[in-house]
């Protein structure tokens, strides 16, 4: 079984407030569903309720990643040459160095892993980077531990705008997947795609076709896990518009009072990072000595869909 031995993230202090960003905007950039910035901004302190995300002001997104690196090394206990894979689980950002995760190989002395690159799901991609470290450790037996590395550092307020779906805020995150200890265990996931939205605009209403595959990903992972949907102690969904997740949710018989909540309006919605985020405060939180199972939902715009299972003991 996969395990997750490390987990840490970079979040700057630096909030920048919402009522800031859109006056930062242009008219232009104000998501096709409102007539005004003022009605979006409404629409972000009722619905999405936030009043600021967070944005990094000094370090660039390799820097985030490399501060993090070192003091994964010196807290987890794992020397750089028993990394055996490097995940790097994000899209191409604006301004991102070229072969970056060659370039972290380069610069921990991460000598002896390979390199690989997972992205195209967006706000889900580290949840696929997990299940494939999984596929890795399950079928390559020269691989023991894997190190799975985001950030997202974006450039300007527009670009922070997904829709009616949320406001990206700026974090980094790492995590070390084994095979023989940590507190959190990965038991499986459930994946499904709609190609049809490859081209697909942020901007653009597509509720009944993802509540579609929202519902099949939740069914199959249900199904495949054998769970019960009572049997689930928390739930991990991405930090932001929740209104269709929730609904998603209670369709497949799951309790949303079950929500991980406490960073839904904390930070804005950090991409992919959001998984990693929540899972880490979730496992810090665990008061119990009790194995407490959590399902994990993520969702790409772009037509990616992710259910996973995992187990804190």
């Amino acid at each position: 079984m996969t395990k997750i031995s490390y987990i840490d993230y970079y979040i700057p202090d630096n909030q920048y407030a919402i009522r800031d960003l859109v006056a930062d905007i242009s008219d232009q950039a104000i998501p096709k569903s409102f007539d005004s910035k003022t009605a979006y901004l409404q629409y972000t302190e009722d619905v999405l309720n936030l009043s600021s995300v967070r944005a990094e002001q000094s370090l660039s997104g390799e820097e985030m990643l490399l501060e993090l690196l070192e003091k994964m090394i010196d807290e987890s206990g794992t020397e750089v040459t028993e990394i055996d894979a490097v995940l790097l689980a994000q899209e191409p950002r604006p301004g991102q160095l070229k072969n970056l995760g060659q370039y972290l190989q380069y610069r921990m002395q991460i000598n002896n892993a390979t390199i690989f690159n997972v992205s195209g799901n967006h706000c889900s991609n580290i949840e696929y980077a997990v299940s494939l470290g999984d596929a890795l450790l399950s079928s390559r037996p020269e691989f023991n531990k894997i190190l799975i590395v985001a950030y997202l550092k974006l450039p300007n307020a527009s670009s922070r705008i997904i829709g009616t779906y949320g406001v990206e805020g700026d974090a980094a995150g790492v995590m070390l997947l084994n095979r023989t200890h940590g507190k959190i265990n990965y038991r499986g996931s459930t994946s499904c795609s709609n190609g049809m939205l490859y081209k697909a605009g942020r901007d653009e209403d597509y509720a009944m076709l993802h509540c579609k595959y929202y519902i099949q990903c939740l069914q199959n992972l249900l199904q495949q896990q054998q769970l019960a949907p009572d049997a689930i102690n928390h739930i991990i969904i991405q930090n932001a518009n929740t209104l269709l997740s929730r609904q998603c949710l209670e369709a497949v018989g799951l309790d949303t009072s079950s929500i991980f909540e406490k960073n839904l309006s904390k930070y804005g919605h950090l991409d992919c990072l959001d998984f990693l985020v929540n899972l880490k405060d979730l496992a810090d939180a665990k008061l119990t000595d009790s194995i407490e199972h959590v399902l994990a939902f993520g969702t790409g715009w772009a037509g990616s869909y992710i259910s996973s299972h995992l187990t804190i003991e």
